[in-house]
């Protein structure tokens, strides 16, 4: 098929006796079914799977592309938080979204009866406003025989105070989540170094997000003043360039 095939309720896709079912460059296959076994195989035989456009499992819970119907993969797999099964696998666009602890509830993952060769592009993309913290997994990949490879190209959200760890073993890819030791790169870009201004607002860049952030004005001189702290907010501390107001008032003349 090469346009866009949603199956709900509890449709099901039947190949017959070692037919093959093509969604080709371009098509779109939407699964959004309860039924378990949504991609099915007669009797008769057994069949292929092609995917080379798109392929969404839009349902919650675990489905399966039977694993006597070998299942060609050179397209894009978008899980939302539900299992797909399948049997040996070849991964080229995995798109996957996280949104709490639980497989097939809070996230998306394959499962695979048989062995997975691993590759391509891997994204994955944060949802329900969940954040991970050190110590928290993710198992994306399971599989019953060896997993082979690794991901070429990985997209990983930034999460604060932490950073994503991949494991690849035998039978499962898992995403970890281990606390950043590392803190972020500041770099101040107003006011610059030395002037002679009387302004609060600040300039710079976060390398990547920050956990806490304070700006301090201290007084070396001049007029009499006081040591004056601003304390950053959650918008503050985003990764990228800011421009803030702090809001404080500083005495003129002072140092």
């Amino acid at each position: 098929q090469s346009g866009v095939a949603t199956f709900s309720d509890t449709s099901w896709i039947y190949i017959n006796g070692g037919g093959v079912l093509n969604n080709t460059a371009g098509g779109v296959l939407n699964l959004n079914t309860s039924n378990s076994v949504p991609i099915n195989y007669t009797a008769s035989g057994t069949g292929t799977f092609a995917n080379e456009g798109s392929l969404n499992q839009q349902a919650a819970g675990t489905h399966s592309i039977n694993s006597s119907v070998s299942f060609i993969n050179t397209g894009m797999i978008t899980l939302g938080s539900g299992i797909l099964g399948t049997g040996s696998l070849s991964t080229a666009v995995t798109n996957l979204s996280i949104g709490g602890l639980i497989a097939g509830t809070d996230y998306g993952r394959l499962a695979v009866s048989g062995s997975a060769t691993i590759a391509g592009t891997l994204n994955i993309s944060l949802i329900n406003s969940f954040i991970p913290a050190p110590g928290d997994s993710f198992a994306i990949l399971t599989s019953t025989g060896t997993s082979t490879g690794t991901f070429s190209t990985v997209t990983l959200p930034l999460i604060p105070a932490a950073v994503w760890s991949p494991s690849y073993t035998a039978n499962a890819v898992t995403l970890n989540v281990v606390a950043d030791t590392t803190p972020p790169v500041i770099s101040a870009t107003s006011p610059a170094a030395n002037a002679l201004i009387n302004t609060s607002t600040v300039g710079y860049t976060l390398s990547e997000p920050a956990s806490a952030g304070v700006v301090t004005f201290l007084w070396t001189g001049g007029t009499v003043d006081t040591d004056h702290t601003y304390i950053f907010t959650s918008v503050d501390m985003a990764a990228g360039s800011h421009v803030v107001n702090t809001g404080i008032s500083l005495v003129n003349g002072a140092v």
